[in-house]
């Protein structure tokens, strides 16, 4: 007896929200039911109690439903008189709609009590292939502001953030293969200088030594560039694979006759 009134209880404390019927601006038919039946999934597996539209029908009927959600949208007194019936502490009103060839998404989660507005998220989505991961992010964040004023939720870590370090590092292979070409093509070139001024020390005639300067200048100039440039592509292929960082990180070098620098922007992750 003890245990099922503690079940009872801890039932009661979880954070509930509703999920009436949403939006729908040019879905093809089972699609919105389809992307409501997903928003509600992350949402449950974030640990919320989610009243979906079937639990509407089922208590007050589908045309009373459909009145409160009206097109012109839900009022203070509709929010109230919803959240009433269902006893939920907030809910979860938005719009998904196909304008073009893009998904539209826009969320709002207010309150049972007064239909304050507690979370808002919206988003753009460029194929159905990725509806499922937008929704998912679209859960994270209304529960991640949610969390300002009900502390008890756990919405977890951003979709996404936790395997972003695995691409990002498979990114360093392609600066990694730029920095040996260029860095092996530097080394040939500043090789090739040094074999000029050598030839220069030999030559005979003051026209063979101009032939000689000109073009040991002219290589040695390329091969600085590329001992340059192939050092910013392994420092940048360095930075990608220690850090993972999802902000983009880049490397850029300037040679001028009298020397040259290197400088790495990007954001620690």
């Amino acid at each position: 007896m003890v245990l099922a009134f503690a079940a009872v209880a801890l039932t009661a404390a979880r954070f509930s929200l509703a999920l009436p019927e949403l939006n729908s601006v040019k879905l093809e038919a089972g699609e919105l039911a389809l992307y409501s039946s997903l928003l509600s999934q992350k949402l449950q597996a974030r640990g919320v109690k989610v009243i979906t539209a079937r639990d509407f029908s089922a208590v007050m009927g589908l045309e009373r439903q459909k009145q409160l959600l009206a097109a012109e949208g839900c009022s203070d007194s509709c929010i109230t008189e919803l959240a009433a019936a269902m006893g939920v502490d907030a809910m979860v009103v938005g719009d998904i709609g196909k304008p073009g060839t893009t998904y539209a998404l826009s969320f709002k989660v207010l309150a049972a009590r007064d239909a304050t507005v507690l979370a808002l998220d919206s988003a753009q989505v460029a194929n159905a292939d990725l509806m499922d991961a937008a929704l998912d992010h679209a859960a994270w964040s209304l529960l991640q502001q949610l969390k300002a004023t009900h502390p008890e939720l756990e919405p977890g870590p951003e979709p996404g953030v936790a395997s972003a370090a695995g691409p990002r590092r498979s990114w360093a292979i392609a600066p990694a293969a730029v920095a040996v070409a260029t860095l092996a093509a530097g080394a040939v070139g500043l090789l090739l200088a040094n074999g000029r001024y050598e030839q220069l020390l030999k030559a005979s005639t003051v026209g063979e030594a101009q032939q000689l300067r000109d073009s040991g200048k002219t290589l040695q100039l390329l091969g600085w560039v590329g001992v340059g440039v192939g050092a910013a592509a392994a420092v940048t292929a360095a930075v990608l694979f220690a850090l993972g960082s999802r902000a983009p990180v880049t490397a850029s070098v300037s040679v001028v006759p009298g020397g040259g620098g290197l400088a790495v922007s990007g954001a620690w992750p």
